[in-house]
């Protein structure tokens, strides 16, 4: 689940934190205000 999330990218998979679960580290960077992926797309593609 969280290679899909990162698409294998080496920074993002770093940015994962072993000691949460996939649920916890996918709350932290995709939907907590100010999570480091909430707005990646928009960084990168627009």
């Amino acid at each position: 689940m969280l290679l899909t999330l990162t698409g294998g990218v080496q920074w993002y998979i770093e940015q994962i934190k072993a000691r949460y679960s996939a649920a916890d580290n996918i709350k932290q960077l995709c939907f907590v205000p100010d999570a480091l992926l909430l707005d990646e797309h928009q960084r990168i593609h627009c």
